[in-house]
């Protein structure tokens, strides 16, 4: 009897082991990545709690000394006017969105000093990443340089000019010993690991012949001569296989600090340099035309994927670990004290994911603002689909329509691009909307993500409370419907004098009070823009404020993520 029993508990763990590995098929990378997300999100990889400091104050130096308190009512006194926006009509559509925004005693203050979150950098979220060692510092060069907007919006086929432009660092002797040792490695299909892979297979699959030295040398080379404040990358910006060596060596280290970090030598640092080489190897491949991620490129027969994936999985320990305890303090000495004033509205089926997604910070911009000083990262996301409950049930509905609205797309190859990828490795959208008045942008589609993603645009300026054919809240239900599976993305601003009112607040004030609106949306990314001096912006709402309307949403299960 005892024998049958522990035969059957054998089998019941083979049997959730195979559907974990089936629900990993969906991972769109190569075998062992997918294998590497599948373990990070089955928490076979993980990060040991007991190694993360208690001791360290993650939402800023000093702001664990004591309860940050808001100020009295009475103690606020009205704020000057913000400048108008440049942008006459802007200012003129901003003033009608701001109008569904009612007044209240703070933001009549928005410019009152106390109720800015980040004066300095002490008080920004702490900074696990040092950057001060040479290779680190150097890696955060390349990494800033790959993710400018120009060298991410530089569409390239890969296929086509890594056939007519030579790289000649493929002839150095060590490129050619990684690329030798790499493509053993490429070749290699990991059988035994048939359905998750640990720190220990992780450590013996990169260490087989000399992997990962000969890729440490070749980020060497890179860091040594292409490492140069903001501009380094640029010296490779046509060289598809130069892109694809320092690529391929990011993965392969990428994969070392995973190994680090679920071990025993736990660093919250290596945990951001993990993230940023994964990422560094997806922003040199992001430009390319020819595939939608999923096919080799360049002579090292990359998938871009990879390190989507790759991200995916750092971000996940980020989250479960240094994440998680940032959120703590963050709510124990900056209290929740602006409530938006209505009762949110919102697809409460996802409502249990709303505070498992990336933290919310006091600045309002990502992890990377923090990390890498980088103003603009459309990377850090933890997309709602990356939950497997989620994925089960739409799945169970082949015929539910996945389509990303991207208001404010300022081109295919900024935030649609970098949405629709990150969604891929996952569960892919079947439909991509892109709001975008420059008509020029629609010509930098791909042909192969029109096919894939039936990508339409609508070149319209953004209206929000006018009542005409483009205000958004009119347009909206004709875009997609409540059966839907809906993810809408807003960031439309004048991009340069950030002054005045905002289209924003307006926009989801409405969207999420609306039930006829708030019933249409699964998840929303949105930039909200408040009195912030550090980026110059002024406008009529505070930090703290800001701050408060994720908080808040979240906590009624609104799936939002501030944006970018």
């Amino acid at each position: 009897m005892l024998l049958f029993s522990i035969v059957i508990v054998c089998f019941i763990v083979l049997l959730r082991a195979q559907n974990d590995n089936n629900d990993c098929k969906s991972f769109g990378s190569t075998q062992l990545i997918s294998m590497v997300l599948c373990s990070v999100e089955n928490h076979q990889l993980q990060i040991n709690k007991e190694s993360i400091s208690n001791s360290t104050c993650y939402i800023g130096k000093d702001r664990c000394k004591q309860i940050l308190f808001p100020p009295l009512p009475s103690s606020v006194l009205p704020s000057k006017p913000p400048p108008s926006a440049r942008n006459k009509k802007y200012q003129e559509l901003a003033t009608i969105a701001e109008s569904s925004v009612p007044d209240t005693w703070w933001r009549k203050g928005f410019a009152d000093d106390r109720l800015l979150l980040s004066h300095n950098n002490k008080e920004l979220p702490t900074k696990l990443f040092d950057s001060n060692s040479h290779s680190n510092k150097k890696l955060k060069n390349l990494y800033q340089c790959a993710t400018r907007q120009h060298f991410m919006r530089k569409s390239l086929n890969f296929e086509e000019i890594s056939h007519s432009t030579n790289c000649s660092l493929m002839n150095e002797p060590f490129i050619q010993l990684f690329h030798s040792k790499w493509k053993s490695f490429s070749r290699v299909q990991y059988d035994r690991l048939r359905f998750n892979v640990g720190a220990t297979e992780l450590h013996k699959i990169i260490l087989e012949d000399g992997l990962l030295p000969a890729a440490l040398r070749v980020l060497e080379y890179f860091y040594h001569n292409f490492g140069g404040i903001w501009t380094g990358c640029f010296g490779i910006e046509l060289l598809a296989d130069c892109r694809g060596a320092l690529a391929a060596a990011s993965l392969v280290a990428s994969l070392d600090v995973m190994i680090r970090i679920t071990t025993d030598k736990f660093s919250d640092g290596d945990l951001t340099k993990g993230y940023i080489l994964s990422s560094l190897g997806r922003s040199l491949l992001h430009g390319d035309s020819s595939t939608t991620g999923n096919l080799p490129i360049t002579v090292w027969k990359l998938q871009m994927n990879d390190f989507i994936a790759l991200q995916s999985a750092f971000l996940k320990l980020y989250i479960d670990s240094v994440g998680e305890l940032y959120s703590e303090q963050l709510n124990k000495y900056i209290p929740f004290a602006f409530p938006p004033g209505f009762s949110a509205q919102g697809k409460m089926k996802w409502k249990r994911f709303s505070n498992l997604i990336e933290p919310v910070y006091t600045s309002l911009r990502n992890w990377m603002f923090t990390e890498c000083s980088n103003l603009i990262d459309f990377g850090p996301y933890r997309p709602l689909v990356a939950f497997l409950d989620v994925r089960k049930e739409l799945l169970a509905k082949p015929t539910t329509k996945r389509t990303l609205v991207d208001i404010g797309a300022n081109g295919f190859f900024a935030s649609p691009k970098y949405l629709i990828d990150s969604y891929s490795v996952y569960l892919p959208f079947t439909h991509v909307v892109m709001v975008e008045p420059e008509p020029h942008f629609s010509a930098t589609i791909p042909q192969v993500y029109s096919d894939r993603y039936n990508i339409s645009v609508l070149p319209i300026y953004v209206e929000v409370g006018t009542k005409s054919e483009t205000d958004m809240l009119v347009l909206l239900p004709k875009l997609v419907s409540a059966d839907d599976y809906v993810v809408l993305k807003f960031d439309v601003d004048p991009n340069r004098f950030a002054y005045g009112p905002t289209m924003e607040w307006g926009f989801l004030f409405e969207i999420t009070r609306r039930p006829d609106i708030a019933s249409l949306i699964d998840e929303i990314y949105i930039e909200l823009h408040f009195n912030f001096p550090a980026l110059y912006w002024q406008h009529y709402h505070s930090n703290w404020e800001a701050l408060d309307v994720f908080r808040y949403l979240r906590n009624e299960g609104i799936i939002v993520h501030s944006w970018p």
